[in-house]
């Protein structure tokens, strides 16, 4: 018989897979996947081999290794965190020992060690007394159901459940309370957002960077909020609930603090007001979207072109203002150093480096160049925009150009507090080389050689952040009006139009004929 004492560092035992000659109630479905069960005991006084003797009945049949985690406080009786009876037929070998972590680092490990060992499946449970054995009954859930990528036990999905339980009051509302919260700020509805009942499909803990998450107890709602935003199927089964003594708590003002903390920073993270690695798992063109219908560059690009216009589409990305002008009945080509992604529709897609100072790009025989959101990506803009202008030869194309205003109020707030946070997308894309005001944005065109026609400010894109719905259009209203008031200090992004003025070779050539 073994026994671990429970305190502050940790413990971490790998048990592998054993063949029992015994089975209390296997499971009624046998998958074919490699499961890893993570155990995760908060008990004072352990045995180890009930814990086990508890598990196998369930998972004899899967191929399967089983994590087990625990904690003590006094470093230096180490030799005594377990006792293993060598006599045992099925003898436990712990494999690893850590000392010092904390309950995401425990869990990080878990998930790490399931990728790089590459199983399919991995079951995370508490170990919480004799309740472990009454929620072992939703194995059967958690792992013989292949239409979700993650399951959670959810407390509260069953009402008779929750009602015949000795949890209490308080404890049972401050956790639906929270689930709530949590719910509005990120628009979800899941019925348990702090179950530690969960079953995730290794492929889909590949798509989030969980090693960038808390080491704390506020682990479960991170990797949570990751899958649901990188768009897994996620799924809710209900579990008993039950509170028990002997559970290990975390400080509960702290905790919650955390978990609305790390809320909110998603969402403003999502909304480009915030930045958070942890958060940041949208690559590519993925992450841009059509801004139409509503005040936006786009939607200014798109009524100033007319339908039977040649158009040139520079740093095109994935090419949606491009399909919408060619629906409109335009001649379109597009360049940019990645080729678009899905089907497109334009007439012609050209592969350039656009920070190639070599490269050739004919814009002589187009009646309008776009620029959208481009030239902050630029390593050198004035050099760039020189060259357009001489490839150009003396002829007349309409530019349409549209950089992020770094003077926009929201940026001015984060630097009066001492912030200057980059985002997925926005003012501060993590990929902007150069930063525009209206003031810098004209300077760089003249200098260059071109006659500005208008300059104008765009409200911020409130459709995409929050929804297209009442507020979304109030906001946007009330940006308009204070962009009129105060252009350089409310318009999110600056629109210009401009036409290339002749270089002194094209005066040359123009007047030696």
């Amino acid at each position: 018989m073994g026994y671990l004492r429970v305190e502050q560092s940790s413990i971490f035992l790998v048990i592998k897979q054993v063949s029992p000659s015994y089975s209390n109630m296997p499971l009624n479905k046998v998958t074919n996947d490699r499961v890893l069960v993570c155990v995760i005991s908060h008990d004072y006084e352990i045995p180890i081999s009930t814990i086990l003797a508890d598990l196998r009945g369930f998972v004899q049949d899967l191929d399967h290794e089983v994590l087990y985690f625990s904690s003590q406080k006094n470093k230096s009786s180490r030799k005594n965190f377990f006792k293993i009876d060598s006599s045992r037929q099925n003898k436990i070998d712990p494999n690893f020992v850590f000392e010092s972590l904390g309950y995401g680092e425990l869990q990080k490990l878990a998930f790490h060690y399931s990728i790089k060992n590459k199983f399919d499946t991995v079951v995370v449970l508490h170990h919480k007394g004799d309740f472990f054995k009454v929620l072992l009954g939703s194995l059967n859930s958690f792992l013989c159901m292949n239409d979700a990528q993650v399951f959670l036990g959810s407390r509260f999905l069953s009402k008779e459940g929750v009602l015949k339980t000795m949890t209490p009051t308080l404890k049972r509302w401050g956790s639906k309370a929270i689930t709530f919260l949590q719910n509005k700020i990120l628009n979800s509805s899941f019925s348990d957002f702090h179950s530690r009942y969960r079953s995730f499909n290794v492929e889909a803990l590949k798509l989030v960077p969980f090693q960038f998450n808390s080491d704390g107890y506020e682990f479960d709602s991170e990797i949570l909020i990751q899958l649901w935003a990188s768009g897994c199927n996620i799924v809710e089964v209900p579990i008993p609930f039950k509170y028990g003594e002997n559970i290990r708590q975390e400080n509960s003002f702290s905790y919650v603090w955390k978990l609305l903390k790390t809320t909110c920073c998603y969402r403003l993270h999502k909304m480009s007001l915030f930045y958070d690695r942890k958060f940041n798992f949208e690559t590519g063109f993925a992450k841009y979207k059509l801004k139409k219908g509503f005040p936006s560059t786009h939607e200014f690009a798109i009524q100033s072109v007319k339908s039977d216009s040649r158009v040139l589409d520079i740093g095109c990305g994935n090419s949606l203002v491009a399909d919408e002008l060619k629906k409109g009945g335009c001649y379109v080509e597009a360049i940019d150093y990645e080729e678009p992604q899905g089907e497109q529709i334009i007439d012609r897609f050209t592969k350039i480096d656009l920070n190639d100072s070599g490269a050739k790009i004919a814009i002589s025989e187009f009646d309008t160049i776009l620029l959208l959101d481009v030239l902050e990506h630029i390593e050198d803009p004035e050099v760039f925009v020189l060259r357009l202008r001489i490839n150009a030869k003396g002829k007349n194309p309409k530019f349409i150009v549209s950089v992020p205003n770094i003077a926009f109020f929201v940026v001015r707030i984060q630097l009066l507090l001492g912030n200057f946070n980059y985002g997925i997308r926005g003012t501060l894309d993590l990929g902007h080389r150069r930063l525009f005001t209206f003031g810098s944005i004209q300077q760089l065109f003249l200098q260059a050689g071109y006659r500005i026609q208008t300059i104008k400010g765009v409200p911020a894109p409130f459709p995409l952040a929050i929804g297209d719905n009442w507020m979304s259009r109030c906001l946007l209203l009330i940006n308009k009006l204070l962009i009129k008031l105060f252009p350089r200090v409310f318009a999110y992004q600056i629109i210009l139009t401009a036409f290339p003025t002749p270089t002194l070779d094209d005066l040359w050539r123009k007047n030696s004929t």
